[in-house]
């Protein structure tokens, strides 16, 4: 059992009003094993660029070695973006255009653009067409919602596929044959928290009166 002090910087742009104060939570959790390949994987030495290593609800993951490498743009036959082969973005918008059949207006960007500093919790968020949650805000994530990651210059995306009570699992693309991410998630003062520095916050679709 480990005790972390995690610092949750708020969303908001440098000066902004609508900017979160930092939180200091002390949590205690056991860190899972994070980041590592299922066991039916294959290691990286046998698998080729572009092949499928994983599948969720029927969208295929695909490989991409390097994280910095791009295979070039992929569209759907009717045109639409999803991003370049076979990054984090890729992934996750295709999953959304082909299993949600969710259009995202605006197609470009890194993954980390995803997230727009402007807005406040739980607004909406107009250039991806989904609502927007900081991370160790008021809202819940939920299954086949999007985290996103700041931390360098391009960020990274990923897509809940399950909600535990003190963790989360995670589907991504263009992390080697680790498409697998368990991470822990908290609860404290109706707040959630999902324990990683890097998470500035996730996007979902919600149903709202």
């Amino acid at each position: 059992m480990i005790t972390l002090a995690l610092l949750i910087i708020g969303a908001g742009s440098c000066g902004s009003e609508k900017q979160s104060e930092p939180m200091i939570l002390p949590v205690s959790i056991v860190l899972p094993e994070v980041n590592k390949p299922l066991p039916d994987k294959r290691s990286e030495e046998n698998v080729a660029i572009g092949e499928m290593i994983d599948e969720y609800r029927g969208i295929p993951v695909y490989y991409n070695g390097s994280p910095y490498q791009s295979q070039g743009r992929h569209v759907s036959p009717g045109g639409y973006n999803y991003g370049m082969k076979w990054q984090c973005v890729e992934f996750v918008k295709r999953y959304y255009y082909n299993r949600l059949k969710h259009e995202m207006p605006d197609t470009y960007g890194h993954a980390k653009d995803f997230f727009n500093r402007e807005l406040r919790d739980g607004d909406f968020n107009k250039q991806r067409n989904l609502y927007q949650f900081i991370n160790g805000g008021v809202f819940k994530p939920a299954a086949d919602d999007i985290v996103v990651y700041d931390g360098d210059d391009y960020g990274h995306v990923a897509i809940i596929t399950e909600v535990g009570e003190d963790y989360l699992m995670l589907i991504q693309q263009n992390v080697g044959t680790a498409t697998r991410h368990k991470i822990p998630f908290a609860k404290h003062d109706n707040h959630y928290y999902i324990m990683n520095r890097n998470v500035i916050g996730f996007l979902g679709r919600r149903t709202y009166e």
